[in-house]
């Protein structure tokens, strides 16, 4: 979409000798979206990038995982406790506009503390925190939703 956008914008340049205030106008506004498009597949580019470094792996022994609060570890099956699910709706404040966004964490409850994880640090969380239930013979526990509000 973005490489569209700046095609768009390149393209409207030429011819250079039929200007009008419609064309600066265009001009203009096509800049405009073609650099907030620029930003933001720059900015999904650096988020999709997790999906690269974090993760959740169920093996025999445990399960391994490298979340970005706790880096990488291993839980032994036996140290599992439970695993719980609570739906948050973040609310998200700015100089501009108000914002939510809604944030699903999965949690591995264990000896050494709480494991959280989210679709926003590994694919298909919801199927891991199901296989992990299963593995030690329980159900992902529903926690009452919760609305937390944030001020950018």
């Amino acid at each position: 979409m973005a490489a569209a956008i700046v095609a768009g914008f390149v393209a409207a340049w030429f011819p250079l000798n039929s200007w009008s205030g419609e064309k600066v106008f265009f001009i203009m506004l096509a800049g405009v979206l073609a650099f907030a498009a620029i930003r933001s597949a720059l900015a999904m580019h650096s988020w999709i990038r997790h999906f690269e470094t974090y993760f959740v792996a169920l093996d025999e022994e445990g399960v391994r995982l490298r979340l970005p609060s706790v880096g990488e570890t291993r839980l032994l099956w036996r140290e599992i406790r439970g695993v719980t699910h609570q739906t948050r709706l973040i609310e998200g404040h700015t100089n501009v506009w108000s914002f939510a966004y809604r944030l699903d964490p999965y949690t591995i409850l264990n000896e050494r503390g709480p494991f959280a994880f989210t679709g926003m640090e590994v694919r298909r969380p919801k199927r891991a925190a199901r296989a992990i239930a299963a593995h030690i013979g329980a159900e992902v526990q529903e926690v009452a939703p919760a609305t937390e509000r944030q001020i950018s």
